[in-house]
């Protein structure tokens, strides 16, 4: 049923003429009135608001669509954070574990609520926050709600162009739909509190020659005269340095979880199943960077538009980060026609971007995720000093160009009193890795690999680098050469890199897809060290799962997060396969993945169990089941003096002491050693590390092989775990 428009506003019209006609009639008037065409006039009034902010233009979309079908509730925060003193190392440990800064803001309240609440009211939000919206959403509300106001709709921009005064200005809206005499109702309008009046965009107004403050004076003015009437203004945060004394300051707060996915659900509301697929993507765990920037509407936006084009977001993130940033540098005012006063306007957009960049990278690279606003100033002004001809006064104000990065793009943005951050961790982690490739000559590759491969703080930026560069095989060539730094500089991991290449090369094992062999035989070996412990285990699952026949056979029922099979279970699966196989060169491994005998412990697999969990969880093992299963296996391989010797072995019962299982587990060791079905690895504590830092390396090169640029991928990964060369 389509909402019946204006008629709120035609009786608000009509009850003014009634009480408070002889206040403005006149002949015209009068006329207008008796001949039916002020009722008219009014319903034109209300469907011309109705139809110039019924709709709204979505970035990258030829047509504007109608509000009502995307408008998702807006929250706000009762105070504004630039009015919010909040302790630098609380917002660091809030950045550091990916929360939200509005976590430590106070609850947010509902936006519309918060609107009705006040009645002078001064809304700020960033760049893509909603706000215009909002307001549109407000003129709906009253075209076809029941509320006994007339909206008045400055768009404070266009209305700075015209050189008029405000109520010139207004009444120029009045007389579009054929008022006459508009002036006089107008002021008898507002002199009786009738008016709404929604002024949008303030930090759309230039500075120049004192626009702005003509502008400001005037709603100064204009809202201390009329003060029975509600008002709200609108402004970026940044843009904020007036003072509203009489206003109320309230700001938009992000999109929290809900409000996300409504906003998705209005979006794809004509295809459930692109909605559905759209959330399960979204909601993976490699997409926890993208979940951050969907906190704001025009980032969400962007989302939503990138996957409905091909039904899945882009393979190589820094690309929708890349486009994130161009909207916010460059194309959300473009398209709505905003040419803003820039302090530095003769910078171009790309110096803009290295500025940010060099600011990202210097600050990543200290691990400072939180700015003073003093410091960021000396940054901003120790790189335009560097540029050629940039235009600035010898004396450049750093303070005026950080305000106005942080108006006009929102990419920094002040956490809390002379606080700043990039608005989204992503943002600076992008910029970062553009630093890096940018100044690539300068050995800034080398040095990311050299200082970072183990923190993984940088994890994020060393794969934007990877994908990000359009040749990356020097990247890869720097990578395996940290990789054989860190072989030749560990004996032990040496030696196991060395007895894996020689046991993949003899082995005649056969797989129903390709493998990596020395992945298996790297995993096996490390599976009989009596020191691995429950973190490493972990390391060497990651690795291994990645490629190993097992990870690819079980699928997600190996992963160690999930259901199926514990990680316990998952390291001796692997080694009893690749034992069976060495024990009578048996060439179906595929077919033992899928028995029981893959729950066995081969050589001190109990004692692994003691390690990697606790006394409740090992004693869930049936350890007489499992370890007849695994004579049982030998049985079957047909190696009958293995089979005889090994049946010779007491199996204890579940309930036997840990002496009797420790003795268990040495004899079984013993057996397989004599059998010179493995080399035994016992690992310090510090040759542990130093392996599991090599494979933790080997799987990041994995991840960021996947969406890089190289010449031979397949070549790279067949690299991968193989002794140093000579």
């Amino acid at each position: 049923m389509e909402p019946v428009i204006g008629g709120a506003i035609v009786k608000t019209f009509t009850w003014l003429w009634k009480d408070y006609g002889k206040e403005f009639a006149g002949k015209k008037w009068t006329e207008f009135v008796e001949s039916k065409r002020f009722e008219q006039a009014a319903s034109d009034y209300a469907r011309d608001m109705h139809e110039r902010y019924g709709s709204i233009k979505i970035l990258g979309m030829d047509s504007p669509i109608p509000l009502e079908g995307i408008y998702t509730r807006v929250s706000m925060l009762a105070k504004p954070t630039i009015f919010t003193y909040i302790p630098k190392e609380q917002l660091e440990q809030i950045y550091i574990n990916d929360c939200s800064f509005g976590e430590v803001l106070g609850k947010p309240k509902n936006g519309f609520d918060v609107f009705l609440k006040y009645n002078r009211i001064f809304i700020l939000g960033k760049p893509g926050a909603g706000k215009t919206t909002f307001l549109k959403y407000i003129i709906l509300q009253t075209t076809t709600g029941t509320k006994s106001s007339i909206p008045i709709c400055i768009e404070l921009r266009r209305f700075a162009d015209t050189g008029k005064t405000l109520m010139e200005y207004i009444v120029d809206q009045f007389d579009i739909c054929n008022f006459p005499d508009a002036e006089a109702f107008i002021v008898t309008v507002l002199k009786h509190g009738k008016a709404l009046v929604l002024c949008d965009g303030l930090d759309e107004v230039n500075k120049e020659n004192g626009l702005r403050n003509k502008i400001i004076d005037q709603l100064r003015d204009f809202s201390d005269k009329y003060n029975k009437n509600r008002f709200v203004i609108t402004c970026r945060i940044a843009a904020t340095e007036y003072n509203f004394e009489k206003f109320d300051y309230v700001e938009m707060a992000d999109f929290d979880e809900e409000q996300i996915e409504m906003f998705i659900g209005k979006w794809f509301i004509e295809d459930d199943e692109i909605h559905r697929m759209f959330l399960t993507e979204f909601k993976k765990s490699e997409h926890k960077r993208l979940r951050e920037l969907a906190s704001n509407p025009l980032l969400l936006t962007l989302l939503c538009l990138a996957f409905k084009e091909n039904l899945s977001f882009p393979f190589r993130r820094s690309e929708i980060y890349g486009e994130a940033l161009d909207a916010l540098m460059k194309k959300w005012d473009s398209t709505r026609n905003i040419k803003r006063d820039d302090i530095y306007r003769n910078l171009s957009s790309g110096r803009k971007l290295n500025m940010l960049a060099r600011i990202a990278a210097e600050c990543y690279e200290k691990k400072e995720y939180l700015h003073d606003q003093p410091k960021l100033e000396k940054m901003i002004v120790a790189y335009l000093q560097t540029l050629p001809q940039a235009g600035f006064a010898e004396d450049i104000d750093g303070e005026a160009v950080l305000k106005t990065i942080e108006a006009q793009h929102g990419v920094l943005v002040e956490r809390t009193q002379k606080v700043y951050s990039f608005s989204h961790k992503t943002f600076q982690e992008y910029l970062t890795a553009k630093y890096i490739i940018d100044n690539a000559h300068k050995g800034t590759l080398k040095a990311l690999l050299d200082n970072h491969l183990l923190d993984d703080n940088w994890y994020e930026v060393i794969l934007l680098t990877a994908e990000m560069l359009d040749d990356a095989d020097k990247f890869f060539e720097l990578f395996y050469n940290k990789l054989d730094e860190m072989a030749q500089k560990d004996n032990k991991l040496m030696c196991l890199l060395i007895e894996a290449k020689k046991s993949a090369n003899e082995s005649i094992m056969e797989f129903p897809f390709p493998v990596n062999k020395n992945l298996v035989y790297i995993q096996f070996y490390l599976t009989l060290s009596r020191s691995i412990s429950r973190a490493f285990a972990k390391d060497v699952i990651e690795i291994v799962s990645r490629d190993s026949i097992v990870g690819n056979a079980l699928g997600p029922c190996v992963a160690f997060t999930g259901g199926g099979l514990s990680v316990t279970q998952y390291v001796y699966n692997l080694s009893l396969g690749v034992a069976a196989v060495k024990i009578n060169k048996f060439n179906n491994i595929y077919g033992l993945v899928q028995t029981n005998a893959f729950a066995l412990a081969m050589e001190n697999g109990l004692d692994v169990t003691c390690e990697l969990f606790s006394d409740s969880e090992w004693e869930k093992h049936d350890i007489k089941q499992l370890s007849t299963e695994m004579v049982k296996i030998c049985k079957d391989i047909g190696n009958p003096k293995i089979y005889n010797d090994l049946k010779q072995i007491d199996i204890p019962e579940n309930n036997s002491n840990e002496e009797s299982i420790n003795r268990y587990v040495d004899e079984i060791s013993s057996f397989w050693i004599k059998y010179g079905i493995y080399v035994k690895y016992t690992l310090t504590m510090s040759q542990a590390k130093s392996i599991g830092g090599y494979l933790q390396t080997s799987k990041l090169l994995l991840d960021c092989l996947e969406n890089a640029s190289v010449s031979d991928r397949e070549g790279l990964k067949d690299r991968l775990l193989m002794p140093p060369a000579g």
